[in-house]
């Protein structure tokens, strides 16, 4: 837009802060068309160029609030990537990696006749990965909840139930309890997260449903007495199987949830934190 210097340093400003939009190209577009075409109206052979691009813009609004109005939400929120919900997708990555330690640390103790030394170190490791896990699994809800601009009251339950397992972890045996608040906390998230349509609905289905299916495939082994029974009656073998059985679901889904949220380029507002308040 040759002569058009304003217009196009705000198009240009309004573009970095639109870049997490999937079809920013036409949001681009069609700011470009209306501003040009606004500018032409009110242009004289002697009125002054900076002049009606300053009005034009003026009544066009500053770039941070038109990308803030392509980002309100009806829950009131701002569904836009931000600094921290890139961290929470690596958040995501390693919860899946702390995921994975917890289960293969415990199956291992399980199935092989360790040491008193090596079975001290596959428990306090297993215990340490499941905390960890549990943690990390919270930031990420935070953060996609973030992202979305809020989750709504599911969402929110879901958070809130995902929460207590960090506490419930600790009770590093008590598998349906940690377990089953995991199942229903995620499955809530999961739901709430698809329903929103912007996040990647295979890792999100993975993610809700995994304790799910670890919970269900736990009290199945548990009815069939798989295994050897212990001296107090238990069969210590079905939790870490179960565990495993919900974690080969799980990782999937935080690894492809935690790529998306991670590679977004976050808006390009002059105060993030502020504007995702607002």
């Amino acid at each position: 837009m040759a002569g058009y210097q304003l217009i196009d340093a705000y198009i240009h400003g309004l573009r970095r802060r639109l870049l997490w939009c999937p079809d920013v190209d036409d949001l681009i577009a069609e700011a470009e068309d209306h501003l040009v075409s606004a500018m032409e109206r009110l242009k004289a052979d002697d009125a002054d160029d900076i002049s009606i691009q300053q009005a034009v813009l003026g009544q066009f609004g500053d770039s941070t609030t038109v990308a803030t109005a392509f980002a309100a939400t009806s829950t009131g929120g701002l569904a836009m990537p931000t600094r921290f919900t890139r961290r929470a997708g690596v958040a995501a990555i390693v919860a899946a990696v702390l995921w994975t330690a917890f289960a293969a640390m415990w199956l291992i103790d399980e199935i092989f006749d360790l040491s008193d030394r090596a079975n001290q170190i596959t428990s306090f490791g297993g215990l340490f990965s499941l905390i960890g896990a549990t943690a990390l699994t919270v930031v990420v809800v935070v953060g996609l909840n973030r992202r979305h601009g809020g989750l709504g009251p599911l969402g929110t339950i879901g958070l809130i139930l995902i929460g207590f397992s960090v506490v419930a972890a600790l009770l590093f045996w008590f598998v349906m309890g940690w377990g089953l608040l995991l199942a229903i906390g995620m499955l809530l998230v999961a739901v709430a997260v698809n329903a929103r349509r912007l996040a990647p609905t295979a890792a999100t289905a993975a993610f809700g449903v995994a304790w799910l299916v670890g919970v269900s495939t736990w009290s199945v082994l548990r009815l069939m007495e798989i295994g050897t029974r212990d001296r107090w009656g238990d069969y210590p073998l079905v939790s870490p199987i179960a565990i495993t059985v919900g974690v080969v679901i799980l990782v999937p889904g935080l690894i492809g949830l935690g790529l998306w949220l991670s590679k977004e380029v976050p808006a390009d507002v002059d105060s993030p934190e502020s504007l995702a308040r607002a």
